[in-house]
């Protein structure tokens, strides 16, 4: 159904079925069992991927008559990611489901209940086993020490901005280079999301001294560089140009043959490819004579970052368009669902709560609010905003941040020391 429907490939859904196909195999092969795992279908899952985390061999002897070897732990979480797909198959598609399909009915079970416990078999597998710490990545390590000393406060419980003291171990976490590429443009350039996937190969174009720019335009009236002609060219005669080539269509459904047969700006688009486009005001300051204008980005470190995935994200295998960012299973271009589900569900591993990608626009207003102590002015031109009472929504400093001026601009350091009696003259003093 779903590669009917154009929402799914080949490859995806098999590695589906051969998951499932592993449970009902596992399921089978313990008859012992049966009685508490219907009693409890959640046992039966938990009981699975263990084994396949750890392995089922104790003293070369395997009582399942399994012998399943340890994998390695992507390698379990990623199977897990494949049963949670058909997982939200049967809370969709529960009349289907009937009692002699074993695993159907049991995961109909398990949905309902892990509706009412919000349990995760993710969060299970990561207390089993953690994954390798790589939050020490040497492109944060410094900007990550100036940044949390300020210790900042989160908007009370709203969450409106990723919380930063998360902020480098969720990027570091993406091994997917395209949602990497993604949160680094969000969260240090202001874009939303759906300008990020607005981005074409022909926008990334190389520094005079090493690294890339990034060049944004109206994804309709905008222009973009063409590399073959070495000058400007409009947006829309590129997708043009990717239009009339032949493509191959092999494992795509209707409608990502109809996107490249018929490519046009994606904001004319009604279907799963469309974005929004809400307008940005550019600096003049930044505008290049060549290219137009490109990305100020908010972190030296977060540039050199990205700029490092350049070459990666342009090689990989994609179908003939011209978009930068792309589902790797079937190298179409990413979707704004995609990316934001996505999201979503690696942000709850992080945080244990679930938040969107637009809490990285809202992160890089309070970044440069708090970490880089920009006036509100120079953020508004970060975020592109025509009036500062747009960025003012973005412009958070904390309660820290305040407390700390204010005391510093009356030569006391962070005040800590005051008692309440000194600090009141001390700023009375100050403002008479």
């Amino acid at each position: 159904m779903q590669i009917e429907i154009g929402g799914g490939s080949n490859r995806a859904l098999r590695r589906i079925i051969i998951v499932v196909a592993r449970i009902y195999h596992f399921y089978l092969t313990q008859k012992q069992k049966h009685t508490e795992w219907q009693e409890e279908p959640t046992r039966l899952f938990l009981s699975y991927f263990s084994a396949r985390l750890h392995g089922t061999i104790t003293s070369k002897s395997d009582e399942t008559g399994l012998f399943y070897q340890p994998v390695k732990y992507d390698t379990a979480s990623n199977e897990i990611k494949c049963f949670e797909k058909f997982h939200e198959w049967c809370a969709r598609y529960l009349n289907v489901v009937n009692d002699r399909d074993y695993i159907g009915s049991l995961t109909k079970t398990y949905t309902q209940e892990q509706k009412k416990s919000k349990f995760s078999l993710l969060a299970h597998l990561d207390d089993g086993k953690s994954k390798t710490d790589n939050s020490g990545s040497k492109w944060v390590t410094r900007q990550r020490q100036e940044f949390q000393q300020d210790n900042f406060s989160l908007n009370g419980h709203n969450y409106k901005a990723f919380p930063h003291n998360s902020i480098f171990e969720f990027i570091d976490s993406q091994t997917n280079i395209n949602f990497k590429a993604a949160m680094l443009l969000q969260a240090f350039t202001g874009l939303r999301a759906s300008e990020v996937l607005h981005i074409l190969i022909t926008d990334i174009v190389p520094k005079n001294r090493g690294g890339y720019e990034v060049i944004v335009s109206h994804p309709v009236n905008g222009n973009t560089y063409y590399p073959l002609s070495k000058q400007a060219i409009r947006r829309k005669d590129l997708l043009h140009k990717f239009a009339v080539q032949a493509k191959s269509h092999v494992g795509l459904g209707d409608t990502d043959i109809e996107f490249l047969e018929h490519m046009r700006p994606r904001v004319d688009l009604e279907n799963k490819y469309n974005l929004e486009w809400k307008g940005m005001t550019f600096p003049n300051v930044d505008y290049n004579p060549k290219f137009g204008y490109t990305l100020n980005w908010s972190s030296d470190a977060a540039h050199r970052e990205f700029s490092r995935l350049v070459h990666k994200l342009q090689a990989q295998a994609r179908r003939n368009h011209p978009y930068l960012l792309i589902t790797q299973s079937s190298g179409m271009p990413l979707t704004l669902s995609n990316y934001t589900n996505t999201f979503r569900y690696k942000s709850k591993k992080i945080l244990t709560f679930e938040i969107g990608p637009h809490s990285l626009r809202h992160f890089c207003g309070e970044f440069c609010a708090n970490a880089l102590n920009m006036s509100v002015d120079q953020t508004k031109d970060i975020l592109r905003h025509a009036s500062v009472d747009s960025t003012n929504k973005y412009y958070k400093k904390s309660k820290q941040k305040i407390r700390s001026e204010i005391l510093q601009l009356h030569g006391e350091g962070d005040g800590r020391d005051l008692s309440w009696e000194e600090l009141k003259h001390k700023l009375n003093e100050g403002w008479c």
